[in-house]
């Protein structure tokens, strides 16, 4: 009786996701960049690398915000689903703002474009810990395209403060155009021979 509501969320799950999400589940891959991967936007900003985490250090107040910006490349063909970031900042902590950012320029554009894709607030809370997540809607080109995430620190009426607020990760989601080995080929191996 006890496991009648688990199996009624389960069933309620399989029901409510797409039948195209699960039947490329496995051309997932997942790849991290962690916190320390990070690099400022400015010279001048102080930061720190402890426990692994990207922690800004800034102990003065300015209207310009602390910003800090993790690159990545794909592999042409490469589709990339979701972005999350993984970090903590409490209640007391200066407040953050994620954005997903892509720029483009074709061979034969004269200048860049840059376009904000998504834009997360990770809300402060006792933990602080949170985890946001942002879609790719469409898809970079991986040829004329670069895409980043950037967290920003409002420091114009707070300085950071290391212990509360610092981003621990960002995790993509991506999607091979072709993959040979999707890792079911052992389903039907029998184990019990030498």
């Amino acid at each position: 009786m006890t496991r009648t509501p688990f199996i009624l969320a389960l069933l309620a799950c399989a029901f409510l996701s797409s039948a195209s999400d699960a039947a490329d589940y496995p051309n997932r891959d997942f790849r991290v960049i962690t916190g320390v991967d990070g690099k400022p936007a400015r010279s001048d900003d102080s930061y720190s690398y402890a426990s692994g985490n990207y922690r800004c250090t800034n102990t003065s107040t300015r209207a310009t915000p602390h910003v800090v910006r993790y690159p990545f490349n794909l592999p042409e063909g490469t589709s990339v689903r979701y972005v999350s970031v993984y970090g903590r900042r409490t209640s007391d902590a200066t407040p953050v703002t994620l954005r997903l950012m892509q720029v483009c320029q074709s061979q034969t554009d004269v200048d860049s474009t840059s376009t904000v894709l998504a834009t997360r607030t990770p809300l402060g809370n006792a933990d602080g810990y949170f985890i946001s997540s942002m879609e790719f809607s469409p898809s970079p080109e991986t040829l004329d395209c670069r895409a980043w995430v950037e967290a920003s620190f409002d420091i114009s009426t707070m300085a950071c403060n290391a212990d509360k607020a610092s981003i621990q990760r960002v995790t993509l989601e991506t999607e091979p155009a072709d993959r040979i080995f999707r890792g079911t080929f052992s389903v039907n191996v029998d184990y019990t021979l030498p």
